[in-house]
């Protein structure tokens, strides 16, 4: 996907994470210590270094949501993931 790019240069490719199917459980998880956050990021960061993407689609369904794993500060660590992220 990412060779179509030579093709067409305005073309996105994302890689993405999570999803429905996913639950919030191991978001949850990563999201809560800020070494956690950190690991993400750079393997996000590894991934699309990599394979040349141009960026991650985070599909964390409802943080904070219990029946999907998560807990009530999920909501905070979200924000917290997605700032450092997006420096």
């Amino acid at each position: 996907m990412v060779a179509l790019k030579q093709r067409n240069p305005a073309l996105k490719v994302m890689i993405a994470v999570g999803g429905w199917n996913n639950g919030g459980y191991v978001f949850s998880q990563m999201a809560s210590t800020k070494a956690g956050r950190a690991e993400f990021i750079k393997s996000s960061m590894d991934l699309i270094m990599k394979y040349g993407f141009d960026g991650v689609d985070l599909d964390w369904e409802y943080p904070g949501v219990g029946s999907r794993g998560g807990r009530p500060e999920d909501k905070e660590n979200f924000s917290l993931l997605i700032q450092v992220s997006s420096k």
